[in-house]
């Protein structure tokens, strides 16, 4: 399968009282080699957005969970944002022309992306862990495409909540073949992170140690 592009980006945005605050200023950041985690702290709210990919599956994992550390309720509106691009590898395409864009629709809640050239292979699919009170898609046939998950939540003092998400591409047998497997893998989070970490571990355990006195 040839390397092709999904994602120009994908961010979380969280709006208090009508104030935005876009997750794109972490204080904290850790890198492992099984995920990477971001720590934000805005006001009384704290968040940590930790993301993975799956060890030799097709599928990205990103969440966030929030955390009211204030005396008082906090009434939010949590956005995901993903802007998609299907573009193929400068040195080879699907068709006789590089693909440029692609039709983004909303099928059960799922963002599902098909290439202009070769839909019937060549998706990418969006979704969460919970059901979302609103999604929002902005296209452009030969531009990126951006969809937009919307959730609305109450925070009470000391309370936390997460939300997750995954996006699975698929390059071979399209849009269907990528929403069986979002909704076979998306509720394995856990288990598909513990073990990546377990492999990553035994890898480490089993190098060269270097002992300095």
């Amino acid at each position: 399968v040839q390397p092709v592009k999904a994602l120009d980006s994908y961010m979380f945005a969280i709006t208090i009282n009508g104030e935005p605050w876009l997750l794109c200023d972490a204080g904290y950041f850790k890198q492992t080699f099984a995920s990477v985690q971001f720590d934000y702290q805005h006001g009384n709210l704290k968040a940590v957005r930790r993301d993975f990919v799956a060890q030799d599956i097709p599928i990205l994992f990103t969440g966030l969970t929030v955390q009211n550390v204030g005396p008082d309720p906090v009434d939010i509106q949590l956005s995901f944002v993903a802007t998609i691009d299907l573009k193929d590898a400068w040195f080879t395409s699907f068709g006789e022309e590089r693909n440029e864009g692609q039709q983004l629709t909303v099928e059960g809640n799922r963002l599902v992306a098909r290439a202009n050239i070769a839909p019937e292979a060549w998706a990418v699919v969006v979704g969460g862990a919970s059901i979302p009170d609103e999604i929002c898609i902005e296209q452009n046939s030969t531009k990126p495409a951006t969809g937009e998950f919307r959730y609305a939540a109450r925070l009470e003092p000391n309370a936390e909540r997460t939300w997750h998400f995954a996006v699975v591409v698929e390059a071979e047998s399209g849009a269907g073949r990528a929403l069986q497997n979002l909704d076979e893998w998306l509720p394995q989070r856990e288990a598909l992170l513990a073990q990546k970490e377990t492999l990553y571990n035994g890898l480490l355990k089993k190098g060269p140690h270097f002992h300095s006195p």
